[in-house]
């Protein structure tokens, strides 16, 4: 089994799997940013904005890490340890395929500020080399221009458009697709 006590350090910033004692934090995050990711995320019942909701999440993520299906991190900052993002590594497929998905979020009043592209450069470096993939895939809605630009800034290429890929708030929505692959990141 692999360890999952680690922490990857970006600059001024760290990520780590989150464990059920960031429950408060993670939900803070959610609840104070809940306007702002309503436009890019699934719609939300009442019950996600609650310490059992973000504890069953939490712990799905725990129990998907120790099965090598997902590694859900959270995005902190070194000097006073303050949760400002999730990133999760998802649908990790070994065998033939070797890949899994990238998603994430940061909170509002650090978007802007180049975490995203750290971050996510960190996790890309993770999955090749520890995790062992051969690809990471992304996906965006066509209107977040941003989220866009830090994939394109972390090394992904876009590689055409799923129509109606993901229900987000309560509407199937049309998507890029980007990736990047092992050999891309290393040259």
């Amino acid at each position: 089994m692999r360890n999952l006590n680690f922490r990857l350090d970006v600059g001024e910033l760290y990520l780590r799997l989150l464990e059920e004692k960031d429950i408060p934090d993670l939900l803070k995050l959610y609840v104070d940013n809940a306007e702002f990711l309503k436009p890019w995320e699934p719609a939300r019942s009442p019950g996600f904005f609650t310490p059992e909701g973000i504890g069953y999440i939490i712990r799905a993520d725990q129990e998907a890490s120790r099965a090598d299906e997902a590694y859900a991190f959270g995005l902190f900052l070194a000097e006073n340890d303050r949760l400002i993002g999730r990133y999760r590594l998802s649908w990790i497929m070994r065998g033939f395929a070797e890949s899994c998905n990238l998603g994430y979020f940061l909170a509002e009043p650090f978007n802007g500020c180049g975490y995203s592209t750290r971050a996510v450069r960190r996790l890309v470096q993770f999955a090749f080399e520890e995790l062992g993939l051969h690809r990471v895939a992304a996906a965006t809605m066509l209107e977040n221009i941003g989220s866009q630009r830090v994939l394109e800034k972390a090394g992904f290429h876009r590689e055409g458009m799923a129509l109606r890929y993901l229900k987000i708030n309560g509407h199937w929505e049309d998507h890029f697709l980007f990736a990047i692959t092992k050999e891309e990141f290393l040259s």
